[in-house]
């Protein structure tokens, strides 16, 4: 960030945290206009990182990089032909583009001569949309789709654009998001949007605002749709529709579970979803702890123990709601076995053998660290992860990702230690985010010589500069202060949307990290070297 007026930016992430958290953008990137050169360029960033992604077998489960492989969503962007809105939330920039096979909402099998007109008049277009309160860029591939009364009409259906259609535009508009899948499928009356369908992940149906909107029954296809009285589906035939559809309401909109894999929609709905996680997580510990200010360590151990209280309740909800087996709990299991040792061993730690530092994000991995986002599979960030760049100004080598663990001495008799953690991400998980985390976590030792977790006072924080790709233009990026409070496990971090600076060099940011109250104090701070 350049100023200390930055925002605190909206992840998780997705990333990620509220805007009284942890996250935060630059208010010049936040509030410059969105025009089709920073849309554009968002996007090829976006393209070519996921493309990198997959030649450096970075990914631990499927391809990653499907949507920009697959010929049935491949497809030429017409740079010249774009089109840019604006609401109150959203900067949009919509670029024409051509499918090298057609792949809009209704059957190319179809032997129909007036679905055949409706197939060559569809427009589809890449639309790129900024949040102007997060920030967060998704992807979207749209395709306006008249109905058959519309093909007779003047109406120039290329005069139409997101949240600006025109009123003799009847139809639908198509939405899927940048890995192909669909999201939603609007009905369009005069220009107006009538009715919302949205595909339930469980079977291959739609869920709608709406009982009256007729619901198909289980075919063979994967995908199928019913508009006007027709089923149109991506690959097969269509067949005459029956049944009702009940409204489904989520709490989490746009998040499921599909094959053991969590999965968002889209970028803001992981980011939504991380930020309410996190916050409940951050009010859940602030509930219990904010109130106990004036006893020591051991009289609120004492009483988390009477009330077996639990610092992950939250994320455990999630999980036992979505019946997801996560990365959170794989690594909670293995760090208790880990703790019943009369020494930390910092090789077997898991906090080293799995790289995502943030107990909520690893909530939304599976266990075999595989997330999907838009339609494309990510996993987490390797140590091994990095760009080096020769021929920068001074000749350094800079990296996309780094991050360290240290323990701190046994100290207050020998009977505690603190470990320190702290990543850099460029490129988060594919988005055009980049995140710093830094985390302060506390253990004691049992009466038995073992070791368990427990609330300090503590800290963290990290400060510094990041790069461009030539290892030049330095800008300064750090999480927001925030004064020690008494936790198991302290935790900043923030998130910016990734322009050119998304490298470290060595030794270019610093963690500051703080632990120990009833008089055993520890300040450490490290840079990021290697």
């Amino acid at each position: 960030m350049k100023t200390k007026k930055s925002l605190i930016y909206l992840f998780l992430i997705i990333t990620f945290i509220s805007c009284k958290k942890d996250f935060k953008t630059n208010n010049e990137i936040k509030n410059i206009d969105f025009d089709n050169k920073t849309a554009l360029t968002s996007y090829k960033n976006f393209k070519n990182y996921a493309l990198s992604s997959l030649n450096e077998g970075k990914q631990k489960s499927l391809n990653a990089a499907s949507t920009f492989t697959n010929p049935s969503s491949d497809f030429t962007i017409l740079e010249n032909v774009f089109y840019e809105s604006n609401t109150k939330d959203y900067s949009f920039v919509e670029f024409q583009i051509e499918y090298k096979t057609k792949n809009g909402l209704l059957p190319n099998k179809s032997n129909d001569a007036t679905d055949k007109a409706r197939i060559d008049a569809t427009i589809d277009r890449l639309l790129i949309k900024k949040n102007k309160k997060s920030g967060i860029i998704d992807y979207e591939l749209v395709s306006y789709i008249p109905d058959k009364e519309a093909l007779n009409s003047k109406i120039l259906l290329t005069n139409n654009k997101h949240n600006d259609l025109s009123s003799s535009f009847n139809g639908h508009v198509y939405h899927k998001n940048i890995g192909g899948e669909t999201m939603y499928l609007e009905l369009i009356e005069n220009g107006v949007v009538t009715k919302k369908l949205y595909k339930v992940k469980n079977n291959n149906g739609l869920k709608v605002q709406s009982s009256t909107i007729k619901l198909n029954q289980q075919w063979d296809c994967l995908y199928e749709y019913c508009i006007e009285g027709y089923i149109y589906d991506t690959g097969c035939f269509c067949h005459e529709c029956f049944g009702e559809c009940t409204p489904i309401v989520s709490e989490y909109p746009g998040v499921s579970v599909e094959n053991g894999i969590f999965t968002f929609d889209s970028n803001q709905s992981f980011y939504d979803a991380f930020m309410s996680l996190d916050n409940a997580v951050d009010q859940h510990n602030a509930n219990f702890y904010d109130s106990k200010t004036n006893l020591t360590d051991e009289q609120v151990e004492n009483i988390e123990l009477q009330t077996n209280f639990d610092e992950f309740k939250p994320l455990r909800d999630f999980e036992i709601n979505f019946g997801f087996a996560s990365l959170r709990q794989k690594i909670e299991n293995e760090e208790n076995l880990w703790m019943e040792n009369y020494t930390l061993n910092p090789a077997t730690d898991p906090d080293m053998l799995y790289t995502e530092p943030d107990d909520v994000m690893r909530t939304f991995f599976n266990q075999n660290e595989s997330v999907k986002i838009a339609g494309i599979y990510r996993s987490t960030p390797t140590d091994n992860e990095m760009q080096t760049h020769v021929t920068g100004p001074d000749g350094s080598n800079c990296k996309t990702h780094r991050r360290y663990s240290v323990f701190s001495d046994l100290y207050d008799n020998d009977t505690k230690r603190a470990k320190f953690v702290a990543s850099f991400n460029g490129y988060y998980l594919g988005l055009p985010l980049k995140r710093i985390v830094a985390r302060t976590k506390n253990y004691k030792k049992k009466s038995n010589g073992n070791w368990k977790k427990f609330a300090t006072i503590c800290r963290s924080k990290i400060f510094g500069q990041n790069v461009n790709g030539n290892c030049s233009g330095p800008e300064a990026f750090f999480t927001p202060f925030k004064a020690e409070k008494r936790v198991k496990s302290y935790k900043r971090s923030a998130v910016e949307i990734a322009g050119n600076s998304n490298f470290i060099k060595k030794g270019e940011m610093l963690g500051e990290h703080f632990v120990g109250s009833n008089g055993s104090i520890i300040y450490f701070t490290k840079s990021f070297t290697w």
